[in-house]
């Protein structure tokens, strides 16, 4: 998990990778 993005995008983002599961290593 890298710290990089801030919390607002990364709640958006996060979603997607949670429905993904495989985009979370990808945009790890």
């Amino acid at each position: 998990m890298n710290r990089e993005y801030p919390d607002r995008p990364f709640i958006g983002v996060g979603a997607i990778i949670v429905e993904d599961g495989r985009v979370l290593l990808v945009k790890r």
